[in-house]
């Protein structure tokens, strides 16, 4: 019998398994689908925090696209933060903060929720 090797990935430094149909293996896909499509990237992260917190969501990607370009907002200087935390991610709900706001505004409301229980 021979022994079949599955098809590798021909990204450099991959090892991954491409299977058969595919160009390249699933993990080198997501990374140049991501690089090709930022902010519909950063949009589909926003998403999936919603679902996951359960919370509200009506953001399209025309109108973020336009929220981010309107806001100057840099992948690695800015996060996208909610005004108010209970409204969820919906048009007007959100801001762009640098990162370290948006971390000294974490610890201030957590430090809230402490002292209130």
């Amino acid at each position: 019998m021979k022994n079949k090797s599955p098809l590798k990935c021909p990204t450099k430094f991959c090892r991954n398994d491409r299977g058969n149909k595919r160009p390249t293996c699933p993990k080198c896909s997501l990374r140049a689908w991501r690089k090709a499509n930022p902010i519909a990237d950063i949009l589909n992260n926003v998403r999936q925090r919603a679902k996951r917190k359960k919370l509200d969501y009506d953001l399209d990607l025309e109108w973020f696209k336009a929220f981010l370009l309107d806001q100057n907002y840099d992948r690695n200087e800015h996060h996208i933060d909610r005004i108010s935390a209970a409204k969820g991610y919906v048009k007007g709900n959100l801001q762009i903060l640098p990162i370290s706001e948006n971390i000294a505004k974490g610890n201030r409301e957590r430090g809230a929720q402490l002292q209130i229980l």
